[in-house]
């Protein structure tokens, strides 16, 4: 009896003890919470995309956008043909025509526009290949010099299946290999069922000079150019497709997928080697192990056929050094992409599959990572920008209903999925660069195109904070509702709410606390007056200073890129607090270095001193002027504004004590203390002719390493 008695005194101690684990707040609040988190809307994803314009469009005209006179905005290039036998040839700037251009043909078509720098005089040069009388023809404009370098220069003969043009022309980079300063543009041509041309061409604008790789009727579909034996020579890797069209006797024939390498004057570095017979699909990169080049070939078989698909290490004599088959059903290898990044200590590649498998391979041909890429079906081309300018390509993928864009980072990490809806006949990919270093993605389809813009979604970086904040809510509201009835509860809440404290003392420091409430007081006004775009604007604008604060509360150093764009973020707020009544301007000498470290807050309280006591004294007409130029060893920060003056400033703020000033001052000393980097200030007060006080202007050096 007793051993049963203290049987059930056991379980009733642990039945309580796990009663009271789960009911505790902590417990309960998580298991709402997780719900919760669970049904939100997906509005966290790290990546946006935006249709930011989409405009009805002519099958007859094609649009590229190239920064043509290298001042950051690209300019529109129009071709069409509204004239039989005649190309009209367009190009604007600021939305105006420069210049129309006339050519006689029929252009040949090309998936990017075809242009660079020949001279290396600051301005790109275009390339148009037309083609009329059997015969194909390259054309060269510089359309800001408005001049033709070359006009309708014979490239080769093209006689073209039933009249219909099947000839496409590939870039392949402007590169001067025979060190003459002036750059040749390299260029591969491909057909379908048209034998020919199926070269590889250098021309070299100035020399009038053509070159051509040998006959050949392989098709050329993949060809890219790689300094094969580091001689600062660009040479060029090609896999090509056994399509069976030209005859089985023709010189390389497209019987065969070859492994072609040619050298910088187009001659073949060693004899073509056959990695593939009638019909397959053959690709191409380099690939580093141990600091040596190799080449690794996909190779796969094109319709009803049962051969597998082949994976296989090459070295620079074409030499196999090893190979990998895979027997798995057809129809997951079709169309299967090989990617690498564009890193010259690349160790891995990876195979692209349209069942939605990415596989991630090392040299020797192992997998190690699968990935699940959340899209099927895409084309068999990836497209690869830098469209966030976060030096790392995006890779771009069309549905193959093209009904859809699938975005995704270069190690495939994070995708995202814009629809396209109406979009048939994939024609072009542009970049168009805008004002302020931002950049749209351009697809053009048949007869409609978009223009579209990508980047970090701001509300990413407040996914779990507000994860957190649901945490925390619902942790407060079950605590309050047991009315603390633990000791363990109670103590929670002190630490947190301590813990609350310190946070906000830290914000506090950052951010003017009178300057946050009439932030979200306009933000309720905003929304009040139904104005949203405004109450958006001013919001984010707002959550992008707190985000920046937040995350560098714990440091005391920051770069001038970071603090210059806190300080735009706070002028903005600023200029929308006090009813745009002063205007700024930012203005960087070219050379400064945006990652130089400097004291945070250092530039912001000058910036703030500027507005809090010179420009909102002003009913209008404030301007505050922030330039930052390169001197020999230092920088010179200038922050002047045309506020009413320090001496006026003490007679309208006479509680003023400059504790901003000594916050400086104290700011410098411990940066010196830390960084041995004096830096020094010094404020001039402004007058003009009649000695009437125009403004104040403040004076920075910070010393730089050369």
């Amino acid at each position: 009896m007793g051993y049963f008695l203290e049987v059930k005194s056991l379980l009733k101690l642990y039945c309580g003890r796990f009663l009271g684990l789960i009911s505790h707040s902590s417990v309960i609040s998580l298991l709402i919470t997780i719900p919760i988190v669970f049904f939100l809307p997906e509005i966290f994803d790290k990546y946006n995309a935006e249709i930011t314009d989409r405009t009805i469009n002519s099958e007859r005209r094609i649009i590229y956008f190239e920064d043509l006179n290298n001042d950051g905005i690209s300019e529109k290039i129009i071709f069409q043909s509204t004239t039989p036998g005649m190309i009209n040839l367009f190009v604007y700037e600021n939305d105006l025509v420069l210049e129309q251009w006339n050519l006689e043909g029929l252009r040949i078509p090309s998936f990017e526009s075809i242009c660079g720098d020949v001279d290396n005089d600051g301005l790109t040069e275009l390339f148009i290949f037309t083609y009329r009388n059997n015969k194909i023809f390259i054309n060269c404009l510089s359309p800001f010099k408005n001049k033709f370098y070359v006009e309708d220069r014979f490239i080769s003969e093209y006689f073209p299946v039933s009249n219909v043009i099947d000839c496409n022309v590939f870039t392949l980079g402007l590169f001067d290999n025979n060190d003459d300063g002036i750059n040749e543009l390299y260029f591969y041509t491909n057909v379908g069922f048209s034998e020919y041309p199926r070269k590889i061409f250098s021309y070299d604008v100035f020399q009038d000079s053509l070159i051509s790789s040998p006959k050949s009727c392989a098709s050329l579909l993949h060809s890219i150019p790689h300094d094969v034996e580091n001689d600062g020579k660009i040479d060029f890797l090609a896999a090509t497709t056994a399509v069976g069209n030209c005859d089985k006797n023709d010189a390389y024939t497209d019987w065969f997928a070859w492994l072609m390498v040619f050298n910088h004057d187009l001659s073949f570095k060693l004899e073509p080697k056959i990695i593939g017979n009638y019909s397959s699909i053959s690709r191409i990169k380099p690939l580093y192990k141990n600091n040596e080049k190799f080449f690794v070939v996909f190779s796969e078989k094109i319709g009803a056929f049962s051969d597998p698909a082949k994976l296989s290490i090459y070295d620079n004599g074409f030499n196999k050094l090893t190979e990998r088959k895979f027997y798995e059903k057809p129809e997951e290898w079709e169309n299967a992409l090989l990617y690498t990044k564009n890193d010259l200590n690349q160790k891995y590649f990876y195979i692209i599959k349209m069942n939605g498998l990415i596989e991630k391979y090392d040299s020797e041909l192992e997998i190690v990572e699968t990935i699940n890429f959340p899209y099927r079906k895409f084309f068999d081309r990836i497209v690869e920008y830098d469209l966030d300018k976060d030096q790392s390509n995006e890779l771009f993928f069309i549905s193959r209903d093209q009904e859809n864009l699938i975005i995704a980072e270069s190690d495939f990490l994070n995708f995202t999925l814009l629809d396209l809806e109406g979009a048939k006949h994939l024609k072009k990919f542009a970049i168009k660069h805008n004002v302020e270093n931002d950049s749209e993605l351009h697809i053009q389809f048949k007869d409609i195109s978009y223009l579209i813009t990508y980047g970090v979604n701001p509300l990413y970086y407040l996914k779990y904070p507000i994860y957190i904040g649901i945490y925390l809510v619902l942790f407060a509201i079950i605590t309050f509702i047991q009315k603390l009835q633990t000791f363990r509860i109670e103590q929670k809440h002190r630490a947190e709410k301590r813990m609350t404290e310190l946070q906000i003392k830290a914000i506090k420091n950052q951010i003017d606390p009178h300057f946050t409430l009439n932030i979200l007081n306009s933000i309720g006004a905003l929304s009040y007056k139904n104005q949203p775009e405004k109450a958006d604007y001013v919001f984010g604008k707002y959550c992008k200073l707190l985000v920046q604060t937040i995350r560098n509360s714990d440091k005391i150093v920051t770069t001038l890129s970071d603090e210059l764009k806190f300080i735009q973020n706070y002028l903005d707020l600023e200029k929308f607090r006090f009813n745009n009544r002063f205007e700024y301007n930012i203005e960087i000498e070219k050379g400064i270095d945006p990652s130089l470290n400097i004291p945070r807050m250092l530039l912001h309280n000058f910036v703030e001193n500027a507005v809090k006591h010179g420009l909102r004294h002003l009913d209008s007409g404030g301007k505050l002027f922030i330039k930052i130029s390169n001197g020999f060893d230092k920088y010179s920060i200038v922050i002047r504004d045309n506020g009413v003056g320090r001496n006026a400033t003490r007679e309208i703020e006479f509680n003023n004590t400059n504790c901003g000033l000594d916050i400086i001052d104290q700011i410098s000393e411990a940066y010196f203390d830390l960084r041995k980097v004096k830096i020094t200030y010094k404020i001039i007060d402004l007058f003009n002719e009649e000695s009437e006080p125009t403004g104040t202007e403040v004076q920075i050096k910070i010393p730089i390493d050369k």
